[in-house]
């Protein structure tokens, strides 16, 4: 977490240019199962993906049974820009092993998933309200 903070925070993980902050291998696989990034970007985005459904967390969150999104903005002064002008943080979960639950059972658990890690990212950043994320994950209503 912490060189994952780090890498935001100075600028080596921005646009397309992800921080992998974990991967986890199923128990027989050879290939990762999950995978965790975040960048920074420029914004978030006006019009998300048609695949996804979107979710009312965060500056915005969008779920599908393979992956999650998770959009962030953190205001800290581990960033040049301090507590002045907010970062937009991009986390996403990508799950290339989903097990036989339901594609909602799937969508809702990405998302907490993707949740819990952002949380400790925005406290690892110090950022302002935890970056407007709860403590606690609870599902949030569909945008």
């Amino acid at each position: 977490m912490r060189d994952t903070a780090e890498a935001l925070s100075a600028g080596r993980a921005s646009g397309d240019n992800d921080y992998e902050l974990c991967r986890a291998f199923g128990p027989s696989s050879e290939t990762r199962s999950i995978t965790f990034t975040f960048s920074t970007t420029d914004e978030v985005p006006k019009q998300p993906a048609s695949q996804f459904t979107q979710y009312k967390m965060g500056a915005m969150a969008l779920s599908r049974p393979r992956s999650a999104l998770l959009f962030m903005k953190c205001s800290s002064d581990r960033f040049a820009s301090g507590f002045d002008d907010p970062v937009v943080i991009r986390g996403e979960l990508y799950n290339m092993m989903p097990t036989g639950k339901s594609n909602d059972t799937l969508t809702q658990e990405n998302l907490n998933v993707l949740h819990a890690v952002s949380v400790g990212l925005a406290r690892n950043l110090g950022c302002a309200n935890n970056a407007h994320l709860s403590s606690e994950f609870s599902m949030p209503p569909k945008v």
